[in-house]
């Protein structure tokens, strides 16, 4: 997933490679002690299964008001992200009338690659050869 993300879209994750003061980890490790940011993998649903949530029935792509069973799928899901993060109810109700689930996706990967990045063995992932390579998901 992250070698596709960081070869197929050259336009974006390139870019950002590019950009002064950015570190895409992990494959540019190198630059992390002067990075004024970092930029690293995170995939929603992974975030949810490592947590033991449901990482089904949250989003509905046909749009229109929320089924019932996706209501109370995301608001089993929020319950617990108010563990991580405080999420105000203006932003509460954006998440819950987004049909197609973006704003929580939106909510989950940063939670999950803050987590991810923070309990990540960096000095592992800096020299192994395959992950430098390939990449490695941030959860």
């Amino acid at each position: 997933m992250i070698y596709q993300t960081f070869f197929g879209m050259r336009d974006v994750v390139q870019h950002l490679a590019a950009t002064p003061g950015t570190a895409v980890l992990p494959f540019q490790y190198r630059k992390l002690p002067k990075a004024k940011r970092v930029v690293v993998e995170c995939c929603p649903s992974s975030v949810l299964k490592k947590n033991k949530l449901p990482h089904q029935n949250y989003k509905q792509p046909k749009g229109g008001p929320l089924l019932r069973l996706r209501r109370f799928t995301r608001h089993e899901i929020l319950a617990d992200a108010d563990k991580w993060v405080r999420i105000s109810d203006r932003h509460r109700r954006v998440i819950m009338r987004n049909p197609g689930g973006d704003a929580l996706d939106a909510v989950l990967a940063a939670v999950g690659a803050f987590r991810g990045f923070c309990a990540a063995d960096h000095a592992v992932l800096s020299t192994h050869p395959r992950l430098t390579r390939e990449g490695w998901m941030y959860v």
